[in-house]
């Protein structure tokens, strides 16, 4: 509880707890098993600002930098994903029409000759 920031919520009853706190839950039970490879499908979706950026930072410096582990992370937001991914695919009608890389500042890189596909699959 304390890695997700919810130590002063542990007795509190779980349907008291707002989408939020739950999907910090929800991370956490992810976490328990102590996967090497974990997926994470829009793990910001509900949280408001600070606590959404909370988890980017965390699943970017703790998940993945420092305990080394393989994030799958899916988004609908390809500037959360830049922020967070080293790699970010676009998918469209379920296959990667696009993989990129991002920079350490977290700008999407796309190289010259992919810009032109790139923006008209986004668009």
């Amino acid at each position: 509880m304390d890695l997700v920031g919810m130590k002063d919520n542990a007795f509190e009853l779980f349907q008291k707890y707002s989408g939020g706190m739950k999907r910090k839950l929800a991370l956490a039970r992810a976490l328990l098993p102590d996967p090497p490879i974990l997926l994470l499908d829009e793990p910001t979706t509900g949280l408001d600002v600070v606590s959404s950026r909370g988890i980017r930072d965390f699943i970017r410096n703790d998940l993945s930098r420092k305990a080394g582990k393989t994030v799958l992370y899916t988004t609908h937001y390809i500037e959360e994903a830049a922020q967070i991914c080293d790699k970010v695919a676009i998918l469209q009608k379920g296959r990667a029409r696009i993989t990129i890389a991002t920079n350490l500042f977290g700008n999407v890189l796309f190289p010259p000759q992919v810009m032109p596909q790139a923006l008209q699959v986004i668009s």
